[in-house]
């Protein structure tokens, strides 16, 4: 995966498309080469409509934000909040970031159990 997004990368830091899954997003290698430094990477779920869909972005400020559909809300089991636009579905956010979200810790392998199905 690493060796995919890095050819895709361009020099300058324009926009490119890559295709991950979430699991990829929070493989350590992955986090350690494009999210530790902040401002690096912005990804954003696309052919997904972001009122219908579940979508998933990174923002340059390393957070993973999650917009889920009720039912893949219950199904990942992540702690989130209703969204304000819509009872139907819940908002994840996730600092990429935090010390909490390492393996090991309970966030980020309940996150990897999820991610990986």
């Amino acid at each position: 995966v690493l060796e995919t997004v890095a050819k895709a990368m361009p020099q300058e830091g324009h926009a490119c498309r890559v295709e991950l899954s979430p699991a990829d997003i929070i493989a350590v290698p992955f986090l350690e080469q494009f999210v530790s430094s902040p401002g690096q990477l912005c990804a954003l779920s696309v052919g997904t409509g972001v009122d219908q869909d579940s979508v998933l972005a990174v923002l340059p400020n390393g957070t993973l934000w999650l917009s889920l559909q009720k039912d893949d809300y219950e199904t990942l089991g992540l702690q989130g909040r209703q969204s304000k636009f819509s009872p139907s579905r819940h908002d994840v956010t996730i600092d990429l970031h935090a010390q909490s979200f390492r393996p090991g810790q309970e966030l980020y392998d309940r996150c990897a159990r999820r991610f990986a199905k």
